[in-house]
């Protein structure tokens, strides 16, 4: 990628987590999410877990994912754009704003911590992140676009 001129989109630390993770941190808030993306019932491949982005290893978390990745040790030293969904194929816990808006705001801390030019691309639009810092990439427009009824992402820039 270097090579053709290309920016490397690095991802970021999104809260998914392995159930694991209670033995390292054991008063950590996480949270069995469903099956994922509707698998059934084969263990192989349930479930996701997400730590709470209230908890205070979230941002330490965050911040150690993106100074590994600063490292270059696994695809090169990236260009401070980082790409993070926590709910891709999967069904966040709540469906209230104020989580997934905390949710947003600590990812990008954490990015943030790790990176202080962190930018964060991704599927979706998340108010909790200043503009100018988040590019909303839309990959499903010609087939359901969102971009209409959000006021065209609410002033946050977008690719399709």
């Amino acid at each position: 990628m270097y090579e053709l001129g290309m920016t490397p989109v690095l991802p970021a630390f999104s809260g998914n987590v392995p159930a694991a993770l209670k033995s390292v941190f054991p008063a950590a808030k996480i949270e069995r999410l469903g099956n994922w993306f509707t698998v059934g019932s084969d263990p192989r491949w349930c479930c996701t877990y997400l730590l709470d982005a209230t908890d205070p290893s979230f941002i330490e978390i965050g911040k150690a994912f993106i100074k590994q990745q600063l490292k270059g040790l696994y695809y090169g030293r990236g260009g401070h754009i980082y790409n993070c969904n926590t709910f891709d194929e999967n069904t966040p816990p709540v469906d209230e704003p104020e989580c997934i808006s905390s949710l947003g705001a600590a990812i990008f801390e954490g990015m943030q911590s790790g990176d202080d030019k962190a930018f964060w691309l991704m599927e979706a639009n998340l108010h909790s992140v200043p503009i100018g810092k988040m590019v909303v990439l839309d990959l499903f427009a010609e087939v359901l676009p969102i971009w209409p009824p959000s006021e065209q992402f609410y002033g946050v820039p977008y690719i399709w």
